[in-house]
């Protein structure tokens, strides 16, 4: 999965209805038939924590967007994970799991 980091594909993501909330995340998505490979960007507001929190907020979801292998049927989607402030104190294989279930939830008929 590559990073998001276009502003144009964040305001198309921002004007979304698609979305899948988690417990310590909302997935907002849209489809596009276009690219061969899904692309994910991370927003964690100040509302989280502070920069350390957030820091380490960020590199928990970068770690399971590295090591998850995204399913075939679900290869040509944009994807914004932002975080929700319960996401500061749990434990990583909770958040792991909640993140991996939403984004095995991506569909285009949503």
């Amino acid at each position: 999965m590559i990073r998001l980091k276009s502003k144009s594909i964040y305001s198309l993501l921002r004007e979304s209805k698609m979305k899948i909330v988690g417990k310590y995340f909302i997935v907002v998505y849209m489809y596009d038939k276009a690219i061969t490979e899904s692309a994910a960007g991370i927003t964690v507001s100040k509302k989280v924590g502070n920069a350390v929190v957030r820091n380490k907020v960020k590199r928990r979801i970068k770690a399971v967007l590295n090591d998850y292998a995204m399913p075939v049927l679900a290869r040509n989607f944009y994807c914004n994970i932002i975080a929700l402030s319960s996401s500061v104190g749990v434990e990583w294989m909770m958040f792991k799991n909640e993140l991996e279930k939403g984004l095995r939830q991506l569909t285009i008929d949503n």
